[in-house]
């Protein structure tokens, strides 16, 4: 078997066969290889992810600059909202991507549920600070 030439299905397939192949240590590897992918998608989900929650929070910032700063600045406050909620769903939407190749089906639930409801929120945040302007 050439390792360099075949794709981890055919290498897969002649462990299992009576064809002599390499031994432990590849299998060692292959699973090492696999583990590795497999954090580097999580590693992937977790930065627009962690985007995600912090412009989540610029809403409480958002809502205290057009409640009680400077009333001229008001729009300021709103914008910042309309930007925040733009932010949550564009980065959100990237962890929807990158969760697509994890395994790990509790973890792509976990992300899949706090991701839900943050967003079942955006909405009804974002008109609150709007209804700020009238």
């Amino acid at each position: 078997m050439d390792l360099l030439t075949s794709s981890i299905k055919d290498f897969v397939a002649a462990t299992a066969s009576k064809e002599p192949t390499p031994g432990g240590g590849a299998i060692a590897a292959l699973t090492a290889a696999t583990v590795s992918i497999q954090q580097a998608y999580k590693d992937a989900a977790n930065v627009p992810l962690e985007i995600g929650l912090i412009s989540y929070e610029i809403f409480e910032l958002a809502h205290v600059a057009a409640t009680k700063g400077n009333q001229n600045l008001i729009t300021d406050g709103i914008i910042a909202a309309i930007n925040a909620r733009a932010a949550v769903k564009a980065a959100f939407l990237n962890v929807r991507i990158n969760i697509s190749g994890i395994k790990d089906e509790s973890y792509v639930a976990q992300l899949k549920e706090q991701m839900d409801r943050i967003e079942s929120e955006l909405d009804e945040k974002e008109a609150a600070i709007l209804a700020l302007y009238k």
